[in-house]
């Protein structure tokens, strides 16, 4: 069985704190910083951190949170739908599905 890597540094912890208080998911947070939701939500309890309300977030939820982060990304600094997706925790096929027809709800076409 392989491990992550379980070592807390401060960097971790300060990206913890941050995405945390942002309401990140715990899947996210593990995700951003390699380790383990299980890890994350652990560190997070060892920390003094406010419990989660409800851990679950739909599809729908998601893909609003990359919405705000691609239209709040700096100028200069785009951020891709695939990076978007794997920040929020979409699959990139499924955020791209969603994005196009967003898209399109507000009269813009692919080409």
């Amino acid at each position: 069985m392989t491990q992550r890597d379980s070592s807390w540094t401060e960097k971790k912890i300060e990206r913890l704190k941050d995405m945390w208080a942002g309401g990140a998911p715990a899947r996210d947070i593990a995700f951003a910083l390699q380790t383990s939701p299980n890890a994350v939500i652990g560190k997070a309890s060892r920390l003094g951190l406010q419990p989660r309300e409800n851990p679950v977030e739909t599809k729908e939820s998601r893909f609003e949170r990359m919405i705000d982060l691609i239209t709040d990304a700096p100028l200069g600094e785009p951020l891709t739908v695939a990076d978007a997706c794997k920040q929020v925790g979409l699959l990139a096929t499924t955020g791209t599905r969603m994005w196009l027809k967003f898209m399109k709800t507000k009269g813009y076409q692919a080409q």
